[in-house]
């Protein structure tokens, strides 16, 4: 079991005649056939069953990108015929992207009039028909965009999380295509506040992969690489056709991701099986296969884990602990996997509270009432059976004197049912107490499962002034 980095790191070197497959960068690299250990791992691929993929293109619609939209709307109908024509049970979707129309007197403003950060097509509803999509695509029409950064953490954002994603095992998939950096982290011009790592957190969130054609700059790349996804470098003249077929091509063939994923006392195991066609295991191949998951906290952005690789588990394991600071709650753990090109991925909600549900539920308690014949301690306790059938419980109280000594009131062993509670009072006269602080206990155990036990206690004070005694509780439970 291995502790893995909370910092992810960069991809592992491979040998030259591999790179091209697993970074293309230039449209004579999406010819080349995958040659030597991916080839054989492409073997373990599952090429043939039925694919579902969500597909949502993030589109860059500044001044420079019009040769982009050109081509979009001349090949965004074939691309969706490819689709259906590789078995793939598709959707599309479109997000449009500028840039903010703001301008704080910086060096320049950062869009203009008709610019927008964002712009969700059909209020996020994903199209099955091609023509529908080819009509959004041919809709777009250029704008300004002021500064050259632009608004992509906003519009991958907004595309993570409005637009309406199928669920199950429909792939999540977003290509970017821009030819222009992010605003940085903290930049005028991100008026929405996004950081880089709160995009991928929410991008992870949904377990979204992004295959990105852009310029050659790190949060772009960052994004890809985060989220099991691919990197293209756009430069003048470059041909969206065959980055569109190559992205075809990965998503027909995929594996999965078999993970064992608990919580145990605010620590957080993974261990996780990359598994091929017909269940078989892929093998582990440094540089060409790894895992990684991101967990995501209660109220924080998600953080990346990697994985490292268990021999005797054949598995990817990490242990995190404590995960989310010790007091996680109900947290989401994202899984990705990659093998060479091509990538998966799946999410599991975990239960990570530090203190499990109780079995019993103990509460003892004292107080001073007045009675015909003089001052008396009276003493309450409440068992409450928190299991899901009727269970025997053994029940005793009593208190601790000064001394100290130990002194047993009763016991009870009666039948509690699931979801009651068995309530009962007891008193004793304060005149057979003395000065000093005392203990009020109960306990209670099931008679047949003694593990599950419980108990509660209380301090209380009897003083004694001009004669009389008088109990005075104390605030709160005995350390």
């Amino acid at each position: 079991m291995y502790l893995s980095p909370a910092v992810s790191q960069p991809p592992s070197e491979v040998p030259p005649e591999e790179a091209a497959f697993l970074k293309v960068v230039t449209p004579e690299d999406l010819e080349a056939v995958p040659t030597g250990l991916c080839q054989e791992l492409q073997g373990y691929m599952d090429c043939t069953s039925g694919k579902k993929a969500d597909i949502v293109f993030v589109f860059d619609t500044t001044g420079s990108m019009g040769g982009e939209i050109d081509e979009m709307k001349s090949i965004s109908k074939a691309f969706a015929d490819n689709l259906a024509s590789s078995g793939i049970d598709y959707r599309l979707g479109l997000t449009e992207f500028r840039d903010f129309d703001y301008d704080c007197g910086g060096p320049s403003p950062c869009g203009g009039s008709d610019d927008f950060p964002y712009r969700v097509y059909n209020g996020g509803t994903l199209t099955g028909s091609s023509d529908t999509f080819k009509s959004w695509i041919d809709g777009l029409s250029l704008g300004w965009g002021g500064d050259e950064p632009e608004s992509i953490l906003a519009a991958m954002m907004h595309t993570a999380i409005d637009q309406k994603w199928r669920g199950g095992d429909a792939a999540k998939i977003v290509i970017l295509i821009t030819d222009a950096p992010a605003h940085p982290d903290g930049d005028r011009c991100n008026q929405e506040g996004d950081t880089l790592n709160s995009v991928i957190s929410d991008l992870a969130a949904q377990g979204i992969k992004v295959y990105a054609v852009g310029p050659d700059e790190d949060s772009i790349k960052t994004m890809t690489f985060e989220t099991g996804g691919k990197f293209y470098l756009i430069r003048s003249g470059v041909n969206l056709a065959p980055i569109l077929e190559d992205i075809t091509g990965i998503i027909s063939c995929s594996f999965d991701i078999v993970a064992d994923v608990s919580c145990d006392e605010g620590a957080l195991e993974a261990c996780v099986e990359l598994k091929g066609r017909e269940g078989l295991t892929i093998p582990y191949s440094p540089g060409y296969t790894e895992a990684w998951i991101f967990v995501a906290c209660p109220e924080a952005d998600s953080r990346r884990y990697d994985l490292e690789y268990d021999p005797e588990r054949n598995a990817y394991c990490a242990v995190v602990d404590p995960v989310c600071g010790g007091e996680a709650g109900t947290v989401e753990v994202t899984v990705y996997g990659r093998v060479c090109g091509w990538s998966a991925v799946e999410r599991f909600p975990v239960d990570c509270d530090r203190c499990p549900e109780p079995c019993l539920i103990v509460n003892a308690g004292v107080n001073k009432l007045i009675y015909n014949y003089g001052n008396a301690v009276y003493y309450n306790v409440s068992v409450a059976n928190n299991q899901d059938e009727k269970r025997r419980i053994a029940i005793s109280y009593g208190y601790v004197d000064p001394t100290p000594k130990t002194h047993i009131i009763g016991t009870f062993m009666p039948d509690i049912y699931p979801g009651d509670a068995y309530v009962f009072a007891d008193f004793k006269v304060l005149d057979s107490f003395y000065s000093g602080k005392y203990v009020f206990f109960a306990t209670a155990t099931d008679v047949h499962s003694p593990d599950c036990s419980a108990s509660d206690a209380m301090q209380f004070w009897v003083v004694e002034a001009d004669g009389e005694r008088e109990l005075i509780p104390a605030k709160g439970k005995p350390v």
